[in-house]
């Protein structure tokens, strides 16, 4: 428990080593935003739920499922965060979205093998800012944005041209989310929905 607890104080001072000489020369938007990076990351290796929801904007969409999703991640698997690099964010008005590449190591706490969709990965944030202070709107995979428009095309001619506009966003990573999705559709009675989305 004490080595858990100094790796982990280790991690948090070197994370905040490497962003925060890189907000100096950022807008206060940009610098405010990367800080808040680093809170996350340094939660979420702690797998510290309370900590990491309370980066989160509570009126999202997004808010209920991602709690879910990471309570089930935290409770399944050993986690480590590595190589955090620089946020690259741009925003306008009261919005803003980072892109951040980091390595999150991922462990099945019974099996020891590594789930899907982890390793040496790129994750947005979309932000808000809410009384002058930003929050988390949506964290995940960068694949989301392709997906997004993946769900609003209607005819799988448009949804080729858009998967080679971006191949590079082509991944298993995109796979799991467009499944996922999916899945829930059907779940909520939808299976036209499911199916088009299941092609």
């Amino acid at each position: 428990m004490l080595r858990s607890k100094i790796l982990f104080c280790v991690f948090a001072v070197a994370l905040l080593t490497v962003l925060a000489p890189a907000a100096l020369s950022q807008s206060p938007d940009e610098g405010q935003i990367g800080q808040l990076i680093a809170r996350f990351f340094t939660a979420y290796a702690a797998k510290d739920l309370d900590a990491t929801m309370a980066l989160w904007d509570p009126k999202s969409p997004e808010f209920r499922s991602s709690r879910e999703n990471l309570r089930e991640t935290f409770a399944a698997n050993t986690i480590a965060v590595a190589n955090v690099g620089r946020p690259a964010t741009k925003g306008e008005g009261s919005t803003a979205r980072s892109f951040i590449d980091v390595d999150i190591t991922a462990a099945d706490s019974k099996t020891g093998l590594p789930p899907d969709g982890y390793g040496y990965v790129k994750r947005m944030f979309d932000w808000k800012r809410i009384d002058g202070a930003w929050m988390i709107e949506r964290y995940g995979p960068v694949e989301q944005l392709l997906a997004d428009d993946l769900i609003a095309a209607k005819s799988l001619a448009k949804r080729s041209v858009l998967i080679a506009a971006r191949p590079e966003l082509a991944t298993p990573a995109l796979v799991r989310i467009l499944y996922r999705t999916a899945k829930r559709r059907d779940a909520q009675g939808d299976s036209t929905e499911a199916m088009r989305l299941y092609d």
